[in-house]
């Protein structure tokens, strides 16, 4: 299954890609015929930095 994960206001980690991947694969059921899925992470508005920046890295 292919994954594409969009980061949105935030830096993708190698292990939060790893993490969201495994997570989304668990979710296949064998026979379905999933083809692929599209993960969007977005980061509260509380956590954004006051002074621009592009955002906490995870």
């Amino acid at each position: 299954m292919q994954i594409h994960i969009t980061p949105r206001h935030l830096r993708m980690s190698a292990g939060l890609h790893q993490a969201v991947a495994a997570q989304i694969l668990a979710l296949a059921v064998p026979g379905v015929g999933i083809r692929g899925s599209h993960v969007i992470l977005m980061q509260e508005d509380s956590a954004r930095p006051s002074k621009g920046g592009e955002g906490k890295s995870l």
